[in-house]
């Protein structure tokens, strides 16, 4: 199931940003609105599909552009080791 790594907490700063912070190494980094809502949509999802099929009756834009957005975050933040892709398919490519 994917989900934030142990001893990663992400707190609202307030309604436009939030914090990940990793209280093992002390890193932090701030995400705005929607990369908020998409990492919350994604974990209580349950993955990428979930995630996808959440978010696409919230934009009027095509799946394919969520999906690559989605999909850029979670590398990002896989690649800061902030967040477990545990079998979900996130590519590697940017």
């Amino acid at each position: 199931m994917p989900q934030l790594r142990d001893g990663v907490v992400l707190e609202d700063v307030n309604e436009d940003e939030a914090i990940m912070i990793d209280l093992n190494t002390g890193r932090y980094i701030s995400l705005n609105r929607t990369a908020t809502m998409l990492l919350r949509t994604w974990v209580d999802s349950g993955g990428i599909p979930g995630a996808l099929e959440a978010l696409g009756g919230k934009f009027d834009v095509e799946q394919s552009v969520i999906e690559a957005d989605l999909t850029k975050l979670l590398t990002s933040l896989s690649e800061l080791e902030l967040i477990d892709i545990d079998g979900d398919p996130v590519s590697k490519e940017s």
